[in-house]
């Protein structure tokens, strides 16, 4: 299972409690469930803003954690479920990016006031694009990581795969710390980390991949990945 071999990736990355990073995949059943991994290794606690799946099925996926679920699924609850205190909270859908700004901030304040560090996970930037122009959705992920840094939160950002959106630069990751890549080919799952300090880019064999995308779960080698962060003298050759 990705559980399997994620927590190692993760420490050989040295995450911090604190970074905000990206995970460039496209939105597939193989790739969701290796976000999920990746996040559930990353946080102690946490909020979703999920597009894609229920609430109902973000805390399966994430039932050690407990996160705070902002569903701006259809059919989800007024305000996405976050800590109702009104009677006029409208509901929070994808096309509407103000009611998802001020759910994704009151999730914010409350991890920020937990004990635990606290992380934000988004999944997935791909659908807000389907509704929103790239520019627009840049400014509003800008307003969100300012909110996480300003309060001492992680963040973990699903993005799209490719590097020119609208024909710029990854979609993103001016706001990031870094980006987790990930692909497959020849049936193997590969992973690199960009524009970390002190991490080559290269890419490593993390797991063995399904026939199809669509495949439910994902064939994951059990393997150590210690050590392998660093190939190439430890030095970042990102541009």
């Amino acid at each position: 299972s990705p559980e399997t071999v994620t927590p190692a990736f993760i420490a050989d990355t040295a995450v911090q409690y604190d970074d905000v990073v990206g995970f460039a995949a496209p939105s597939s059943q193989l790739y969701d469930d290796l976000f999920y991994a990746v996040y559930e290794a990353m946080a102690e606690t946490g909020a979703v803003l999920t597009t894609k799946y229920p609430r109902h099925e973000v805390y399966g996926r994430l039932s050690a954690m407990d996160p705070l679920v902002i569903d701006s699924t259809p059919g989800a609850e007024a305000d996405g479920g976050v800590d109702i205190a009104t009677s006029d909270a409208g509901s929070v859908r994808c096309g509407d990016l103000t009611s998802l700004g001020v759910a994704a901030e009151r999730a914010t304040m409350r991890l920020a006031t937990d004990d635990r560090p606290g992380t934000f996970a988004i999944a997935t930037m791909t659908q807000l694009l389907a509704h929103h122009d790239a520019r627009t959705l840049d400014r509003f992920l800008h307003e969100l990581v300012g909110q996480w840094r300003n309060q001492g939160v992680g963040g973990l950002v699903h993005l799209p795969p490719t590097t020119d959106v609208d024909g710029a630069d990854r979609f993103g990751a001016a706001h990031l710390d870094y980006v987790i890549e990930i692909r497959t080919g020849d049936g193997q799952i590969e992973a690199r980390v960009s524009g970390k300090q002190d991490v080559a880019p290269t890419w490593q064999v993390v797991g063995s991949a399904p026939c199809s995308d669509s495949e439910a779960s994902v064939r994951l080698v059990d393997r150590q990945l210690s050590g392998t962060a660093d190939e190439g003298g430890g030095e970042s050759t990102s541009e």
